[in-house]
């Protein structure tokens, strides 16, 4: 499959999520703005997100439970609500963690990939 044929499939699946929804509205301008671009497209993305997560104790990744996420800016009394209304297990850690946005972009060229990684990560 040649370039246009992906960028092609991947801007009709962002018009089904668009149209459902699906797509952090913080982050539609900038994708908008990455998939004008004739040699550029995006494949996914996350305007960035809070999460509280419950770990059973410090280190035990491999039984994290998510409890509640926003990809959206939060009030602290939504914060201490979400919290408040946690079924939290004894000697369990309580996590606010934050991620900042993301964006899986596809360049024509490994050089404009380059170039473009060069832009928003500079060395």
């Amino acid at each position: 499959m040649e370039f246009s044929q992906y960028k092609a499939n991947a801007m009709k699946k962002l018009e089904y999520a668009l149209s459902e929804g699906l797509v952090d509205e913080g982050v539609i301008s900038v994708l908008n703005s990455f998939n004008s671009h004739p040699d550029i497209f995006t494949t996914s993305s996350c305007a960035g997100r809070l999460q509280l997560i419950v770990l059973p104790d410090i280190g035990r990744k491999d039984s994290v439970a998510l409890r509640k996420t926003w990809h959206r800016p939060v009030e602290f009394q939504e914060v201490k609500d979400a919290i408040d209304n946690l079924e939290i297990p004894a000697n369990s850690i309580v996590i606010l963690q934050g991620q900042s946005p993301i964006f899986h972009i596809s360049c024509r060229t490994m050089e404009l990939a380059q170039k473009f990684r060069g832009i928003v990560r500079p060395t």
